[in-house]
């Protein structure tokens, strides 16, 4: 997948040990730019110095919970995205996530390594399809093109 080194990985949770070994998961599948941290507070005060962050956050924090974060972040940095990989299986938690502006929300169990690494690879592909304006303009001339054959199809029907 071309251009994915260039996101930064940020890893936002308080377990140490899970932390470290899905900053570690994360670099053997080729991302370069993974840091871990262990609070929200600890991003909150280093997130303004990264580019093209994709946050993989628990939900409970000591001190501020992951919406929270979420929400804090994205005021300042709308191109943000959120993953959210967390202990907490309440749909009602998981739904506020994604109203706030996650991208999804992954409950950790024995799959969840696998499913972070797929869930930024697909929002690495989606980013880069809503970036790559020669697709919409190719798009967009194809629309044109086919309502104009449509329209010419149902005049020449119509005046006959």
């Amino acid at each position: 997948m071309k251009n994915f080194k260039k996101y930064s990985i940020l890893i936002v949770d308080d377990d140490v040990p899970l932390n470290a070994m899905i900053c570690k998961y994360l670099e053997k599948q080729g991302f370069i730019n993974v840091k871990g941290y262990y609070s929200g507070e600890e991003l909150l005060n280093e997130i303004n110095k990264v580019k093209y962050p994709i946050i993989i956050q628990d939900y409970d924090l000591p001190g501020i919970n992951g919406v929270d974060i979420l929400k804090k972040v994205k005021s300042t940095n709308p191109e943000a995205e959120f993953i959210f990989l967390s202990g907490q299986s309440s749909i009602e938690v998981a739904v506020d996530a994604v109203k706030y502006g996650a991208f999804d929300y992954i409950i950790k169990d024995n799959f969840a390594k696998e499913n972070v690494i797929t869930k930024i690879r697909n929002l690495i592909k989606i980013k880069l399809l809503i970036n790559d304006k020669s697709i919409f303009k190719i798009s967009f001339f194809i629309l044109v093109f086919l309502l104009t054959i449509s329209w010419v199809y149902v005049l020449i029907k119509y005046l006959l």
